[in-house]
């Protein structure tokens, strides 16, 4: 059975949620997600008559996005300044310690997935948060499977390595 080439309206009802939230985890700033949604699928509009219809849909359009993400992220130096967020969490008043504590935590492992290096960082979220096969991360970022394998495990190797210096460094002190 022979697949059809999808309406681009179709891509969009299908695909500008789940994409949204993958650059939302990129960003961390609502507007700045969405302005690069949108800069995602005009340049998709644009692209569109060299899509390969049978070819995955999703995947292309992650590496889109992907693309578009990195260049703005590089070129505005939109990084989640550590800063800034600190300063949430301080300004977040919370009636239980626990609650807190957890703020603190959820507030540590964002920065410290905003500190991988882009690949690692793109790689990990759409694998651990945006559940996609590695196929099609290795599509969205322009490279074999097995790089986008080793992307994933990097990030977390990296990750592990530096909660586990801080803890020991806790512990310690």
């Amino acid at each position: 059975m022979m697949q059809v080439k999808p309406e681009f309206e179709t891509l969009i009802q299908d695909y500008s949620q789940e994409i949204l939230g993958y650059l939302w985890r990129l960003f961390h700033v609502q507007e700045d997600a969405e302005d690069c949604l949108q800069e995602t699928f005009l340049k998709a509009f644009k692209a569109y008559h060299r899509f390969d219809g049978p070819g995955n849909p999703r995947a292309w359009l992650y590496r889109i996005a992907t693309n578009t993400a990195y260049s703005r992220l590089k070129r505005e130096n939109l990084a989640y300044e550590k800063s800034h967020l600190l300063a949430e969490v301080r300004e977040s008043v919370q009636p239980v310690e626990e609650q807190v504590q957890t703020n603190q935590l959820i507030a540590g492992i964002r920065m410290a997935v905003d500190n991988l290096p882009p690949n690692q960082r793109m790689a990990l979220i759409m694998r651990k948060y945006q559940e996609m096969p590695y196929h099609e991360i290795a599509v969205a970022l322009d490279c074999s499977v097995d790089a986008a394998r080793a992307n994933v495990y990097q990030g977390l190797q990296n990750l592990r390595r530096q909660f586990t210096t801080e803890v020991e460094s806790e512990v310690t002190s």
